[in-house]
């Protein structure tokens, strides 16, 4: 079984190994298989409004034959010396394609991205971590903003800084406004310190514009 993104099947997204999960099915076997996808689009197409595939699903069937027991008597083997029985043995698989459906795609009503962050902040001198944050739309949008501890385990911690700026609140943006998001930190000690994490979430999407989680964790090294 694999699971390709044309007709070409050197375009293969999964393909089951030797020891797969969907290699080998019992009668009455159930198999579901899920997958994300990330639309990435090319020159042209930049603003969306897209209709594309999500290509096709092949299956490759092929039956398990079973060996014939060692009691069988030989003249009894026939169908050109076969030494099986149940399913015949095929010489190529059997494939089974499912095209899977059409998604429309849009363009992001957002764009965010991390401006800046110093590389070698010192304790007791000020500076800046901002984020850049875009309007690609045509309507006003009001943006959820919301600044957490971000304190994940291990030596770093949080508790070694003083942050000022927008912790939470909203931001609004008129139609195609860019804002900077600035806050000024303070180092209160040296050493391995995370940075709490930020959330922004459009309500009128129900998305997230900016989600730093576990994953996104900056830890600083604050210099004494």
């Amino acid at each position: 079984m694999y699971l390709k993104s044309g007709e070409d099947s050197s375009n293969s997204l999964y393909k089951a190994g030797p020891s797969g999960f969907g290699r080998v099915l019992a009668a009455g076997s159930k198999l579901s298989l899920a997958y994300s996808v990330q639309a990435n689009l090319k020159d042209g197409f930049k603003k969306g409004g897209v209709t594309a595939p999500f290509g096709a699903l092949s299956v490759d069937w092929l039956p398990s034959p079973i060996a014939l027991p060692e009691e069988v008597p030989q003249g009894s083997i026939g169908l050109g010396g076969i030494e099986t029985h149940g399913p015949l043995v095929l010489g190529s698989p059997s494939t089974v394609s499912v095209v899977g459906p059409n998604c429309y795609i849009e363009n992001t009503p957002f764009e965010a991205k991390l401006q800046s962050v110093p590389s070698a902040p010192k304790v007791a001198v000020p500076f800046k971590v901002s984020y850049q944050i875009k309007n690609k739309t045509s309507l006003h949008q009001t943006l959820s903003v919301n600044m957490t501890d971000g304190f994940f385990g291990g030596d770093a911690q949080s508790d070694g800084l003083l942050i000022s700026g927008l912790v939470d609140g909203e931001l609004c943006l008129a139609p195609d406004e860019e804002q900077i998001l600035s806050y000024t930190v303070l180092g209160l000690r040296a050493g391995k310190i995370a940075l709490p994490s930020l959330q922004i979430s459009s309500g009128r999407y129900k998305s997230w514009v900016i989600h730093e989680g576990r994953a996104l964790n900056r830890p600083l090294y604050i210099f004494p």
